[in-house]
């Protein structure tokens, strides 16, 4: 009934229901009604709950209101129900392995703390790790591909696992989700054989802009040109793509990342 629910959340918060229903505008002898069962008014309804700050439902029902997913939640959820019950268990089994990793990079990495360094007669306010005061640069850390994304004929990427990677802190590198290593020459002049390059976890990109995909199974950092990823370099092919393929973007290429030592 609507007063055991009232009941029980007024003695949750210490509040007492006679003095709260007066306040609220409730009319005289309205918990006695209750008590026997009547049903309150949408407008007494709506003041206790504004007062009690908690929902109209939960009020009327007594039921514990639900945590709202996110966007981004509730997107992971709709991929998840299209996947097979193998391919399920290789996305947990990924998603496990990089909370462990998060974990122990959490474990490994001593809390920060200010440091003023001189330099040229100025002084500079840095945060460096507490036991990095002598770098010159701020340094983070972010999650590498162990496999490269080809600028070339492709590798196996979706397979592949991730490792932390110390790279120097830049602004990029506080958009980017992940980095991964470039593998040929295709996408040459703008990024060479051996580049480590951030990338900004998106479902799709622009026309114009470059990503990294997934192609049946096999990685490529290219540019995305609608039907086609499109290389840099005019020697190398470009990627047709085709209704019956499978892909998938896994993010916008945002630049270049410098190792910190």
């Amino acid at each position: 009934m609507f007063y055991d629910n009232l009941k029980a959340i007024c003695d949750k918060k210490g509040v007492k229901i006679t003095p709260l229903v007066a306040e609220c505008g409730g009319a005289k002898g309205s918990i006695s009604n209750w008590k026997k069962g009547a049903a309150p008014s949408s407008d007494i309804v709506l003041r206790l709950a504004v007062r009690l700050n908690v929902s109209t439902d939960y009020l009327l029902t007594g039921l514990e209101p639900q945590p709202q997913l996110s966007n981004e939640q509730t997107q992971m959820l709709n991929i998840l129900d299209k996947l097979s019950l193998v391919d399920r268990a290789k996305v947990m089994e990924r998603a496990e392995t990089l909370a462990e990793l998060a974990a122990e990079r959490s474990a490994s990495q001593k809390p920060k703390k200010e440091v003023v360094q001189k330099k040229s007669g100025s002084k500079k306010p840095l945060r460096f790790p507490a036991i990095a005061e002598q770098d010159e640069e701020e340094s983070c850390y972010i999650d590498i591909c162990s496999l490269s994304a080809s600028a070339g004929t492709g590798v196996y990427l979706d397979e592949s696992r991730t490792e932390p990677l110390k790279i120097v802190h830049t602004d990029i590198a506080d958009r980017a989700n992940y980095a991964v290593k470039v593998s040929g020459v295709s996408m040459e002049p703008l990024f060479h054989d051996g580049d480590i390059v951030l990338v900004e976890t998106c479902p799709s990109i622009e026309q114009g802009e470059i990503g990294v995909f997934i192609v049946n199974g096999v990685g490529f950092i290219k540019k995305y040109g609608g039907n086609q990823l499109i290389s840099l370099n005019p020697e190398c092919d470009n990627i047709d793509l085709h209704e019956y393929d499978s892909v998938y973007c896994r993010g916008r290429v945002l630049g270049i990342a410098e190792k910190a030592k």
